[in-house]
């Protein structure tokens, strides 16, 4: 036993020596990591671990790390590479200290340690709950144990500043005072002594009036039901519809925003009506009797006066006066590849089964009733084998990158491929990579995949606008990575047997992509037979997917989660978000982002005002210049003169004009007119029989002699009032000849060379007698807005109604101005005012464009009476060419700090009040904006130089735009989107 015990304790010294021999033949590395200090040791924000900071040099090896808790012995606690953030996770309150070293294989330098860190675990996280009511947010949220206080805060944008609301030891509060759909971010913390909880996650909330919007759908709305109609494009000028409504109450019809009330006979209906050359916005309004609900049927009739081509399926050759084919492919291959002027294809009513591919620019398809023009075919290119199938080839319908300014309108696309809800189901009907690609009142029919709204790659914006679409299918039904806008739209959920669960959308939007899908006044709907919440508005293609919801209804199959993941996407992470959704389907949580209406408006404005180019995309002006109408033949002129007579001239018995005096005495060619009668003795009028008329207004008989005169006595009393107009039309571009046939016809008339520009087109007001100064009339829209027409001495001003979400009320407003240019007119007077009203938010351009056209020549100046844009006016110059006009307008209360500091870092002057315009996201439309000179804040002297300083919203800088003082008026011209203040030269 001693033997082995030797021999045992000899190995290990032999051992041991030969450890010793080696380590003294190998020297500490130059380069290995020392701690040089350790810097900082503390807790992090999230309370749930500690940094450890520290200095250090060398490159190799590793940095060690051990922790002593209460006191303890040291233990190691990981490994680090140089410079790596060295973060330690804790639990339960206690005190820390750490030691740090660099190793490097069996090496290691010097320890350095840290000071002691004192830990106390944070209270629980108070869970806040949030619940909007109209004017108020009802908060509560759960005790926690050691709490002493709550602090609870309020903001309103999610990630925005939040002030403290309170401060105290109570469980719950009403927020009183709040804005109706504006919402509101609630974070609370709980705080004692000695300790504090983390402050929670923002809770959003909706005070709300009950959050309903103008038009009702889904199960409470009436049933309107087409049996007959006009096709949608037309080839003249009237069409009718017949139908029937399944309740009581009053049907009114709008015609370019011109209101009638149609007669109802046992719930049926027939009425026929006039369009315009081009498109026209015909609607149905029900409104059932004893509940207010108003139903919204919509229509897209087009009078289409010229055409390029023509597809007919039923065609056979022949003489034709326009290029005929019987498939829209054959015509769209006979457009040049460098096409650079608009051609309309007009494809009539019939089967086109067809694959269509447009790859040339500046083509618009025009259907002849969206119903009955139908393009369709079976396509799914996943039966050839591709999982899947290919994207840009499984669609029944494509526009390519290469046809820019490409438009759709009125017809049908169905991919109809058999849906069984098996693998590789996606059939597109529609796939569009094209930009400034514009599609309305079209039908896309599919289940899978319906439309393909894309780009030509990668970091390439492409836009496109849907107006009045119809859209369905069941799952991912609008997908990719297009920037696309869809705007009154109905987007159903298809129901088969095999699928009634979906998304409407996946969108792949790119990063660099500001917006991706934009849903503006459109409905969610659903097919019989879905169930409730078992859709989804969104889910993420790609982790940046943007999908916003702005004034749409959403029925009850809406999931109230709302989105849903997709892949490894989150759509906690994917930029979706809504503004005023409203239905069944609507519900306010965390899940669901609500965004204000400021940011609602901001994203209509600049949604597409996206792209690097230089070309800019105006689908309204696009639109309005799409079917161009035919060239109108000359027209003469009819014209009379009437010498204005006073009151104390006018005898008992004599009676002038007293017709609509905006009806220019016009008649067809060959026929006459005359002025209605009676007329005055010894009144003449000039121009008074020529070849060419057209019927505009009542036709009256013209006498053969403009010395022939009638007298009534019957109908003028002694001190009557009555009026005297001048009734013109505007010559044409043929005068010499016209003027010639005038002559020939009217030897003995002594007015046939009086210059029509010196007279009026408004009747004069004989004895003078002025507006009653309390002279007030309201007008009310469909959702009960109110707008007040006010005549006074100094003239005709329409206080606008304001919308709950803060915008000008568009129907009631303009009610007001039409009402207001007529009396106007009949006082004699060129410009009506319109004041917007304190907490207003703006006017979108459809209501800007409403209110010139209800102005009907007259100027309108808007008073800004809203925040800091308090201080000035806008005049809306009605006769400006296309593209002139101020097409959309907003304000501002947010930037006057920053205005400031930019004049007063420039300039030498005080700030004029300011206001925000937009040209629809500064499409490039020149804005045109006049404020009056004793609106400034400082005197300016005609001829002086003055600039615009404009802070464009988009560009994120300044720019100081030329001013023009024109008479009484400071006159700007700009493309630019953003606040306006104006400064004079003198004082730079």
């Amino acid at each position: 036993m001693k033997k082995l015990i030797s021999a045992l304790f000899t190995i290990f010294i032999i051992t041991f020596s030969a450890s010793v021999s080696v380590s003294a033949a190998v020297a500490m590395p130059d380069d290995i990591i020392y701690i040089g200090e350790i810097t900082g040791a503390e807790v992090n924000a999230g309370k749930d671990a500690i940094i450890i900071e520290y200095n250090f040099g060398g490159v190799s090896g590793e940095v060690a790390l051990e922790v002593s808790i209460n006191g303890s012995e040291y233990v190691s606690a990981g490994r680090y590479l140089p410079g790596e953030t060295i973060t330690y996770p804790v639990g339960e309150s206690a005190s820390y200290q750490f030691k740090l070293y660099g190793v490097s294989g069996e090496y290691k330098t010097l320890e350095k340690t840290s000071s002691v860190v004192n830990y106390v675990k944070p209270f629980d996280t108070p869970v806040l709950t949030a619940v909007g009511s109209s004017g108020a947010v009802s908060l509560t949220w759960t005790n926690i144990d050691g709490a002493t206080s709550y602090d609870l805060y309020r903001g309103t944008s999610k990630n925005g500043n939040y002030e403290i609301i309170i401060l105290g030891y109570v469980l719950s509060y009403e927020d009183t005072g709040r804005t109706n759909e504006q919402p509101y971010y609630y974070k609370i913390q709980a705080v004692s002594a000695d300790n504090t909880s983390l402050i929670s996650e923002p809770v959003q909330a909706l005070p709300t009036e009950g959050h309903f919007g103008a038009y009702e759908y889904g199960e409470n709305a009436a049933t309107i039901t087409i049996i007959d109609k006009s096709n949608d494009t037309v080839l003249s000028e009237t069409v009718f519809l017949q139908g029937t409504v399944d309740r009581d109450g009053t049907l009114e019809l709008s015609v370019n925003g011109v209101y009638e009330e149609v007669p109802l006979a046992d719930g049926n209906f027939d009425v026929s009506f006039d369009l315009q050359p081009g498109r026209n916005a015909v609607s149905l309004y029900f409104e059932e009797e004893g509940i207010g609900y108003v139903t919204r049927k919509t229509f897209n009739f087009v009078y289409l006066t010229d055409y390029d081509m023509v597809v007919d399926a039923s065609y056979s050759d022949g003489d034709t006066d326009v290029p005929t084919f019987t498939t829209v492919q054959e015509a769209i291959d006979e457009v040049p590849a460098d096409n650079d002027e608009p051609v309309i294809i007009f494809i009539k009513n019939g089967l086109y089964e067809d694959r269509v591919v447009v790859d040339k620019p500046n083509v618009s398809l025009i259907g002849e009733d969206s119903e009955s023009t139908i393009i369709y075919a079976v396509n799914n290119t996943a039966l050839a084998g591709a999982i899947g199938g290919d994207m840009t080839e499984r669609n029944v319908m494509k526009v390519e990158a290469s046809a820019e300014n490409f438009t759709a309108e009125n017809f049908t696309v169905a991919n109809t491929f058999e849906y069984t809800n098996g693998a590789n189901q996606q059939a597109d009907a529609l796939a569009v990579f094209a930009d400034k690609a514009i599609f309305v009142n079209l039908k896309l029919l599919s289940y899978q995949n319906t439309l393909l709204a894309d780009s030509a790659g990668e970091g390439t914006i492409a836009r496109q606008y849907f107006y009045k679409c119809y859209i369905t299918g069941n799952l991912d039904v609008i997908y990719g990575r297009g920037t696309a806008l869809f705007e009154d739209c109905e987007i159903k959920a298809r129901y088969t047997s095999y699928r009634a669960d979906g998304n409407y959308t996946a969108a792949r939007t790119d990063l660099t992509t500001p917006y991706g899908f934009v849903f503006y006044d459109c409905r969610f709907t659903k097919e019989e037979g879905i169930a409730d919440s078992s859709y989804y508005l969104a889910r993420p293609w790609g982790a940046d997917a943007s999908a916003i919801f702005i004034n749409s209804f959403v029925d009850s199959h809406i999931n109230q989660q709302g989105y849903s993941d997709m892949s490894s996407n989150s759509y906690k992470n994917a930029r979706f978000s809504e503004s005023f959704i409203y239905g069944p389907g609507f519900v306010v949580n965390n899940d669901r982002p609500l965004i204000n209406n400021e940011e609602a408006m901001t994203t209509l404005h600049e949604i597409f005002d996206v792209s690097s180019d230089s070309s800019d995309f105006n689908y309204d002006e696009i639109l309005d210049d799409m079917y161009p109408p035919l060239a109108a033949p000359d027209i003469a002129i009819i014209w009379l003169v009437l010498p204005a007579i006073d009151q104390t001239e006018a005898e008992p018995g004599a009676v002038v004009i007293e017709e609509d005096p905006y009806d220019v005495i016009q008649c067809e060619m060959g026929e006459t007119a005359s002025l209605p009668t009676p007329v005055r003795d010894g009144y003449t009028f000039g121009g008074w029989y020529l070849d060419d008329y057209y019927t505009e207004g009542p036709v009256y008989e013209l006498t053969p002699s403009p010395d022939d005169s009638y007298i009534n006595n019957s109908l003028v009393q002694e001190n009557q009032t009555f009026y005297v107009y001048v009734i013109l039309a505007k010559f044409t571009e043929d005068t010499e000849d016209n003027n010639d046939n005038n002559n020939n016809n009217n030897n003995n008339n002594t007015n046939t060379n009086i210059n029509l520009e010196d007279y009026a087109v408004y009747p004069t007001n004989t004895n003078n007698t002025p507006s009653d100064p309390s002279d007030t009339e309201t007008f009310t829209s469909k959702s009960g807005i109110t707008s007040t027409l006010i005549v006074t001495e100094d003239g005709v001003t329409v206080e606008a109604g304001v919308n709950k979400s803060g915008s000008v009320n568009s129907e009631s407003t303009a009610k007001a101005v039409k009402k207001a240019a007529e009396i106007a007119k009949a006082n004699g007077e060129t410009s009506i005012t319109v004041t917007i009203p304190a907490g207003a938010a703006g006017l979108s351009a459809s209501t800007v464009k409403k209110l010139i056209e209800a102005a009907d020549g007259m100027e309108i100046t808007l008073e800004l009476t809203s925040g800091d844009g308090a201080a000035g006016s806008i005049s809306l110059p009605i006769n400006a060419g296309s593209g002139q006009i101020l097409t959309s307008l907003y304000f501002n209360t947010k930037r006057t700090e920053q205005i400031e500091n930019y004049v007063a870092n420039n300039w030498n002057t005080a700030v004029y009040g300011s206001f925000e315009t937009a040209q629809k996201g500064g499409w490039g439309a020149v804005a045109t904006i006049k404020v009056s000179l004793d609106k400034l804040g400082f005197e300016a002297q005609d001829g002086e130089k003055l600039y615009a300083l404009i802070y464009d919203t988009k560009a994120k800088k300044w720019y100081e735009v030329p001013a023009e003082i024109i008479g009484t008026e400071v006159v700007i011209k700009t493309k630019r989107t953003g606040i306006i203040t104006i400064v004079t030269d003198s004082v730079k």
